[in-house]
């Protein structure tokens, strides 16, 4: 029987630290046990992701959507001054309210890449951020080759996020209005219930 030092959850996985003597055949094991529970929902079992929460939670979207976190309002002018030209006074972008958090944590990333690489004022200039076909599109004035992977990864990860709750990892198939939504509020939408 193995020594357990500690067990915690940690960025949405379980981590299991055993004592130094621990056989490797059992670490293993132990690594299966976490692999498996990285997949599962931390409250019901069902297929999960981790989700843009605070701390990081691993929720299926009925159970994300219990308790979704709040959302703060976005505006990139105010928020990130040193991504938009100096004439524009609000840049709100024209995509779900759930999507802000992908679309906040993109841009803290931009402007991280802009100051690391030293670039210009305006070099890189936002003119809109929004959904179009069910993913989120970014517009440029002024653009530069240093964001461009965080640009994708913006649009990927819009793929992957519902635009009506939030809840990251799943996608319904065949939503009229090519909306990237979760399947409970597909279910809902279809139903004519609201939703969060």
């Amino acid at each position: 029987m193995p020594t357990i030092i500690f067990l915690k959850r940690a960025g949405g996985n379980l981590v299991i630290s055993t004592a130094a003597d621990t056989p490797q055949d059992v670490l293993d094991c132990m690594g299966r046990i976490c692999s498996d529970c990285s997949r599962l929902c931390e409250k019901c079992g069902n297929a999960a992701y981790a989700q843009h929460t605070m701390p990081i939670r691993r929720l299926c979207s009925w159970c994300y959507a219990k308790d979704a976190p709040r959302i703060r309002d976005l505006d990139v002018a105010t928020e990130f001054p040193d991504l938009v030209s100096d004439h524009t006074a609000s840049l709100v972008p024209a995509t779900g309210r759930r999507w802000y958090a992908i679309i906040r944590k993109c841009l803290v990333e931009m402007r991280g890449v802009v100051r690391d690489a030293d670039l210009a004022p305006g070099t890189v200039q936002i003119s809109d951020i929004k959904a179009k076909l069910g993913s989120i599109r970014t517009g440029f004035h002024s653009f530069h080759d240093s964001i461009d992977l965080i640009d994708q990864q913006l649009h990927d990860d819009s793929l992957l996020t519902c635009c009506r709750c939030g809840h990251v990892g799943e996608r319904a198939r065949a939503f009229m209005h090519n909306e990237g939504v979760c399947n409970r509020c597909a279910v809902f939408a279809r139903y004519g219930k609201n939703v969060a």
